[in-house]
């Protein structure tokens, strides 16, 4: 495994594994979601993949796998994923289908997605990283892969997409039956 993987071919029927973030710009705190896409793939049969990442930057919540090598969860496979030697940094990411049947998948999809919460410091730039020993293959033999990263900018919210709640809520009963008189203290940039 891990011996046709390239980032110099460049002819249209190369198979492509990519990383795609939900946003690039996250605010700090945020959540984001990182799919791996596949594209071009002929007879994949399994994977195994080592994302690297800033864990200063990136904390590791969770994976989901994809419906692409299982065909819609059609073909049986396994999916085992995992921080390297328990340690932040490295998530090695693997699925093989566990049929007799030994064909492959075709096409393109996505493989899996990954979840990390956004922990670095506003104007921090990082990327997610395949390491040399990531792989794809068919039941016999690796497949020529360009691996494509993807990277973010941690920005700042400053109030325009996360509305802080009032805090301090008071309600008073009005002196017209089934009124309500609300009182409460708002946040500086706003409240919901």
């Amino acid at each position: 495994p891990g011996s046709k993987n390239s980032v110099a071919l460049t002819t249209e029927e190369i198979t492509v594994v990519e990383l795609k973030t939900s946003n690039s710009t996250p605010d700090q705190g945020e959540v984001i979601n990182v799919a791996a896409e596949i594209t071009n793939v002929k007879n994949l049969f399994s994977y195994g993949l080592n994302i690297m990442y800033d864990p200063t930057v990136l904390e590791y919540q969770s994976i989901q796998t994809g419906s692409f090598l299982s065909e819609n969860a059609t073909v049986s496979t396994s999916f085992q994923a995992g921080l390297e030697d328990g340690k932040s940094g490295t998530l090695i990411v693997a699925e093989a289908r566990t049929t007799e049947n030994r064909q492959g998948v075709n096409g393109s999809g996505t493989l899996f997605s990954m979840n990390f919460k956004v922990i670095g410091k506003v104007g921090t730039e990082t990327q997610w990283l395949f390491d040399a020993g990531s792989f794809l293959s068919d039941f016999e033999n690796d497949i020529t892969t360009k691996f494509t990263t993807a990277s973010i900018t941690v920005t700042e919210d400053e109030g325009g997409s996360t509305v802080k709640p009032v805090v301090n809520l008071q309600a008073v009963q009005g002196s017209v039956r089934y009124t309500f008189q609300f009182i409460w203290e708002a946040p500086e940039t706003g409240a919901e």
